[in-house]
Order: C-alpha cells, then structure tokens, then sequence
C-alpha cells in the first residue's frame, strides 16, 4: 500500500505563482472586456477553471484510508470536492480531498498517493 506523497515545496510556489498570474490576468481582462465584451469574461473565466481541474485531476491518485484502495478522480470531483492541506508528524505537507471510494463506498478524508505516469 502506498503512502501518501508530501507536497513538494517547489509545487507549492509554482500553485502561488500560478494563482497570482491568474488573478491579475483575470483583474485585467474584466476590465478591458467590461464594456463592450462583457460577456467574454464569464466564458474565459469558465474554461479557465475547467482546464485548471482537468489538469490537477489527471495528474494525481488518492488512496482510501478506509479499504486502501488507489483511485483516479474526475475533473468534476476535483473541482467541487472539499480538499486542504494538512500535516503529518514528520511536518511534511499532506494534500487531501473529501471523497467517496468507488470500492467501498465511504466519504473519506482521502489523501494524494502518488502522480500518475
């Protein structure tokens, strides 16, 4: 059974950088679109998200704490499922989500095991 994987530093700077880019990419075109293109941001803003989730959620298995099963999630459970950060006792950072195990059925704290190939 594989054990969860600490978040990388590296990863968490590139997620910071990534978030910062977005949200003034976002600042910026709501307001040069605000006008005349209004209706253009919603869309962008749309498809932004949906990629940023698809993406995350093909990179990345969780395991059941519960039955040990290792499982891929969808895009849609990625997006929605409630997920933060924690601690193990060494200190390292552990990411997790909420999520339903297709094998045994229980909402579990699930925590990210490995990168997929």
């Amino acid at each position: 059974m594989s054990q969860p994987v600490p978040v990388p530093k590296s990863e968490i700077k590139v997620s910071l950088a990534l978030i910062a880019v977005l949200v003034i990419v976002v600042a910026v075109s709501s307001l040069l679109m605000l006008t005349p293109y209004w209706y253009l941001w919603p869309v962008i803003l749309g498809v932004v998200l949906v990629l940023v989730a698809y993406f995350s959620a093909s990179k990345h298995l969780y395991r059941c704490p519960n039955c040990g099963e290792e499982f891929r999630i969808s895009a849609l459970q990625d997006f929605f499922a409630p997920h933060g950060i924690s601690r193990n006792p060494d200190g390292e950072l552990l990411e997790w989500k909420l999520l339903k195990c297709p094998s045994c059925s229980k909402r579990e704290k699930c925590y990210r095991v490995k990168n997929n190939p």
